[in-house]
């Protein structure tokens, strides 16, 4: 390989300039996956829309957590408002619903009370809390993140950290994929994906600290993620592959940002959309599944026509509610 091409550096703080429209991106892939669900997709376009997807979102949470706790590590002050800011909209959001559902008749009173606390999804798996695993999954992973930025960061040998809890994740895996089948079935869509929360926060650390990557070092990135991605799509497990999946996708999602910035005509036609999605991600995710689940399931509603009119609505109400939850919480965040 040339001098000149050796010489190639990518900045790793990319990321942290795109991070909004990276989220844009993550809830894009899953208002399109739900609608393609319930209708078609082809299936390479499918792998396109979802290569950031909710694997993205985890991987993001950590990132942007790894920089907020770097400027203000107060664990009272942390705890509050992240769990302020993550309950309240979903109090908001979906109680009406969860209140609607009990008295249908569609949920006992043990789970009703389960959904209302956002625990469900640990006690009756993916099917059985109304697609709120990701709140219950954020909530978890907010109450674990001053243990994990301290592991990573507390010998200021990150990598080492990082190491322990990948080896602890793979012994998680591993336990629950053959001694509790059932419970991995259930929960999976939230174990495969737990590894990309500290992998977010080691890359909100190298963004902060590092700054760039060789071209050597991003190849050779890029080619372990390939291999991993064949092998767990072969091998392993699909939802497995899913997290590598978006291991390739952020990046390469990142630079085509970068590179298409220059350009006059993609900052109304891409960014400002992506901006907004990126914006409004919890609220359009919360509102949808609402909506989706209120015409399908409570309604009657054809699924296709359901989930249509929950992403039209959500879309249509997600910035005005935004805003006033936002009001609501900053009364409750001082």
């Amino acid at each position: 390989m040339s001098n000149k091409l050796t010489n190639i550096s990518i900045p790793l703080n990319l990321i942290s300039t795109y991070r909004t429209e990276l989220m844009g991106c993550a809830i894009f892939g899953v208002l399109w996956g739900h609608l393609m669900n319930e209708t078609w997709q082809p299936v390479i376009f499918a792998q396109v829309a979802r290569l950031i997807h909710t694997a993205g979102f985890i991987f993001l949470s950590g990132f942007g957590l790894y920089y907020s706790f770097k400027k203000n590590a107060n664990i009272y002050h942390f705890y509050t408002k992240r769990l302020i800011r993550i309950l309240l909209p979903f109090a908001l959001l979906t109680y009406w619903f969860f209140i609607v559902a009990f008295a249908c008749g569609e949920d006992s009173l043990f789970k009703f009370v389960t959904n209302l606390t956002a625990t469900s999804f640990w006690f009756f798996g993916e099917s059985g809390s109304w697609a709120m695993w990701y709140v219950s999954a954020t909530i978890l992973l907010y109450l674990l993140f001053p243990l994990l930025f301290y592991i990573l960061f507390s010998k200021d040998r990150p990598i080492m950290g990082l190491s322990c809890i990948c080896i602890f994740y793979i012994v998680l895996l591993s336990f629950l994929f053959f001694y509790c089948p059932n419970y991995w079935l259930n929960t999976r869509i939230f174990f495969a994906r737990f590894i990309m929360f500290p992998l977010g926060i080691y890359a909100g650390y190298l963004s902060s600290n590092v700054r760039q990557a060789s071209l050597i070092q991003v190849i050779f990135y890029f080619l372990c993620c390939v291999i991993l991605a064949i092998v767990a799509k072969l091998w392993v497990d699909d939802e497995i592959y899913c997290v590598i999946r978006s291991l390739i996708g952020i990046p390469i999602i990142t630079i085509i940002l970068h590179f298409i910035n220059k350009w006059t005509w993609t900052q109304t036609a891409i960014f400002k959309p992506l901006q907004f999605l990126g914006n409004y991600s919890y609220e359009l995710y919360l509102m949808h599944v609402m909506i989706f689940y209120l015409c399908n399931r409570i309604i009657g509603l054809h699924a296709a026509i359901s989930m249509s009119i929950g992403i039209v609505f959500a879309l249509v109400l997600c910035k005005p509610v935004h805003m006033a939850i936002q009001h609501i919480s900053g009364k409750l965040i001082k």
